[in-house]
């Protein structure tokens, strides 16, 4: 794999670097110094090469060629390496980790003073590509073909080295044989029950013999166990045959007790002689015998068989923990289409491939912001570590203790009535109106009136202890940590580092508490949040004044006769047709037979409904639960339309049903974006919610592109505007799951209430505002129609 760093003018070019044998980085001959988990090594495996891009702040690389296909060096005297860079590590403003770029910067200074042996510069770069590159960077479906070469590969190394294993194990064997033969010899040839003669024999010899007779002893009783077991199972036998072997196991079992009796008498003789710790200080003087000085060269070549052969071991151990991670890369890219490359575990720096004993004990020049942070809380004995600890566990106690009360109280009153308590009102007095009266008078107050009035102090407060505690922790953290490397001429070389131990934190704190906050959340905001969806449950798209014609003729393919059979439809039933089969109300009120009755009015080789049951896929994508995907029939008049407009969920995922040959739905279309947000419910940190949700944004934004480019080649015609985002993105929030609606909105303003302040204006940012707006349309329009419905 070839390695690039590239800062300013400063363009730095390195080859050879490699997994040696599969199992030890290495670049060119010079092999990583110190042990590490080699699993994330893999990806070197595939990738031909990467640039790391300070002044872009960015990591680019190219997976290796397919086969018939020649590797080739880029021109390092060409700064134009990024174009030739197929794959970016992060997305435009993504990147947080200053310490990537810091440290290749610093490597470029001292590369170019000669101030590092070419020794330390490989180290560096090994350190650099493992803790803060490898990691970072997600594969593809299309890299399932390189995995599995490169699988097979590390499978064929396996394979060699076990067969290797067995050969050197089948050499131990015959060496252990011939050295239990010779010790057998000796016991019986010699008097090695006698101090006398043992005083005379060599101490390293006795030290060795006596390890040996240890072990053997342990291995007869092991055997005298089981002769034992079946002497007694024999003896309770009835059988004339059983009765006559008794007597043979009996002589065996015989054998090995009289044999167990002489290897203890010889063990303590030996002891007696070697360890005993009063013994007599004058000692005969030692007789050279030749079968002792054969015994030790047999045991000491054993030995160093023995260290080769656990070498082997640990290399097959680690080799197989290669091929772990690719196989669980293989099988996530099938399932999700994109994998890092392994799992990290939340109670500690550990990941799901990591089989080495000494794989956290790093130096700290190996250890990250984020393992410094770790080390400190997982310290149970640090200042930081307790408090941590103890805020934590006050936290869960506040929020339990509150939840418990505040469900004592709605139980005691009327469930058709909502207590609500302003802010400027009587502490003492409450005022009970209906909940969409209390909506009419506050839906244009800001989103603060919206929460539950009775949870509102309570989340307040809770919100402001958070933010308080993360920032003293962060300043405390700080003090623990060995800034000097950090700073130069008495000032950081990065103002990001706070951010940085600040986001470290709040993984760790919110990985505890995140549980019960959002639970506080959701109790806060599900009224208001339920009443909306059981809102847009009775609106078509067209009454939630969604009709971007990009909408119209891009997410489902349009028939355009489809309907002018239906002479009955009124007005409003010809203004729905116009919309696509996903969103129209006239096809949102057809039976499913109708729809396929329609579909085949234009194309006769459709099967019937009978025939051609609904594509199984919509059952198991994250907008309908199973339960959710049969559609009851809509009863239908005269005219082909229902009295009111309701369309229950049951109808919704009918709505977006795909018909065989036709345009994928908005349902598909959307579906990678809705699973960001339903990983944004998932997650706990509060950064890492961000980043889900700014990668849904990022999605709705290029699906968005995507579909207007389709008919309107021109650059401009196809330029997304912020309104046309928002109008995917409230398209949606219409299709998810009735939990998952319910649960994002309580995300989203639990997100408002504790994203880092110095994330305003980010990206991160940008993503949050758009997904609030969208929500903030919809309370608008529900208003708005409940005003006009009284």
């Amino acid at each position: 794999m070839y390695l690039y760093l590239q800062h300013g003018k400063k363009l730095s070019s390195i080859s050879g670097i490699h997994l040696k044998d599969f199992h030890t980085p290495a670049v060119e001959q010079i092999e990583i110094d110190l042990t590490v988990e080699p699993a994330i090594w893999f990806k070197t495996l595939i990738i031909n090469s990467v640039l790391i891009e300070c002044d872009v702040r960015n990591v680019y690389w190219r997976e290796k060629c397919t086969h018939g296909e020649s590797e080739t060096e880029f021109d390092t005297e060409s700064t134009r390496v990024v174009p030739r860079m197929t794959r970016a590590v992060y997305d435009e403003g993504d990147c947080e980790d200053f310490e990537l770029f810091d440290s290749v910067v610093k490597l470029l200074n001292k590369v170019e003073s000669k101030s590092l042996s070419e020794e330390q510069r490989a180290q560096e770069i090994l350190r650099i590509l493992h803790l803060y590159v490898l990691p970072e960077i997600v594969l593809k479906l299309q890299d399932v073909a390189l995995l599995q070469d490169a699988l097979e590969n590390v499978e064929h190394s396996i394979g060699i080295i076990s067969e290797d294993i067995q050969r050197k194990d089948r050499g131990i064997c015959l060496t252990e044989n011939s050295l239990k033969t010779q010790r057998d010899k000796l016991f019986s040839l010699d008097n090695f029950e006698s101090e006398k003669y043992l005083i005379t024999c060599n101490d390293n010899f006795l030290r060795e013999v006596l390890v040996d007779v240890e072990r053997d002893i342990e291995s007869m009783n092991y055997e005298l166990e089981s002769r034992q077991a079946e002497v007694e199972r024999i003896r309770d036998a009835v059988t004339d045959e059983g009765k006559e072997n008794l007597q043979k196991i009996r002589n065996v079992r015989d054998e090995i007790f009289i044999s167990v009796q002489k290897y203890q008498s010889v063990r303590e003789t030996i002891k007696n002689v070697t360890v005993r710790e009063n013994r007599s200080k004058r000692r005969s003087k030692v007789t050279p015998n030749v079968f002792h000085e054969i015994y030790l060269e047999l045991k000491g070549r054993l030995l160093k068989e023995k260290k080769i052969v656990k070498n082997c071991c640990d290399q097959k151990l680690k080799i197989a923990s290669v091929r772990e991670a690719i196989m669980q890369v293989r099988d996530e890219l099938l399932q999700r289409g994109e994998s890092y490359g392994f799992q990290t575990s939340r109670e500690g720096p550990g990941t799901s491939t990591d089989v080495l004993e000494t794989s956290d004990e790093k130096p700290s020049k190996w250890q990250t912001v984020e393992d410094k942070v770790k080390s400190t809380l997982f310290d149970g004995s640090s200042g930081p570590a307790l408090a941590f600890k103890s805020f934590c566990d006050s936290v869960t106690t506040k929020i339990t203790a509150f939840m418990k009360e505040n469900e004592f109280f709605l139980n005691s009153r009327d469930p058709d009535e909502t207590c609500i308590k302003g802010k400027g009102e009587d502490d003492d007095e409450f005022v009970n109106i209906s909940y969409l009266d209390s909506i009419a008078i506050q839906h244009s107050q800001t989103i603060d009136n919206r929460i539950s009035s009775g949870y509102r102090p309570f989340t307040n407060a809770i919100k402001e202890d958070i933010l308080k505690h993360i920032e003293e922790q962060s300043k405390w953290l700080m003090t623990t940590m060995d800034i000097d490397t950090y700073m130069e001429k008495g000032k950081l070389l990065n103002v990001e580092l706070p951010h940085k131990v600040w986001i470290c934190y709040e993984v760790q704190l919110y990985g505890q508490i995140m549980n019960p906050l959002a639970q506080l959340y959701r109790e806060s905001y599900s009224d208001v949040a339920n009443k909306l969806y059981e809102f847009l449950l009775k609106k078509s798209l067209l009454e939630l004044g969604i009709d971007e014609p990009w909408l119209n003729e891009e997410c489902i393919e349009s028939q355009p006769d489809r309907f002018e059979s239906n002479r009955g439809a009124c007005a409003v039933a010809k203004k729905g047709a116009s919309l696509k089969s996903g969103l129209s109300i006239t096809l949102g009120r057809m039976t499913l037979d109708e729809l396929y009755q329609s579909a085949k009015n234009d194309c006769q080789d459709i099967p019937s409904f009978i025939d051609c049951p609904l594509d199984d896929e919509r059952n198991s994508d994250v907008f309908y639960d199973q339960e959710e995907s049969e559609s009851n029939p809509s009863s239908l008049f005269e005219n082909g339309l229902e009295k009111r407009s309701d369309i229950n969920e049951n109808d919704r995922a009918s709505l977006y049903a795909k018909v065989s040959g036709e345009q994928p739905t908005i349902n598909e279309v959307l579906q990678p974006a809705g699973k960001e947000l339903e990983h944004c419910i998932e997650t706990a940190a509060v950064v890492e919610k961000l980043k889900c949700m700014t990668r849904a944004y990022r999605l709705v934004n290029r699906k968005v592109t995507k579909l207007k480019s389709r008919k309107r080649p021109s650059s401009i015609e196809s330029m997304v505007c912020c309104d046309e985002i928002l109008s995917a993105s409230i398209v949606l929030l219409t299709l998810l799951r009735k939990e998952n609606f319910i649960q994002l909105y309580s995300h989203l303003n639990l997100l408002i209430d504790l994203m880092p302040s110095f994330l305003t204006g980010s990206v991160h940012d940008c993503s949050l505002t758009n997904f609030y707006s969208s929500f903030q349309y919809l309370f608008d329009k529900m208003v708005s129609v409940n005003r006009v419905s009284r």
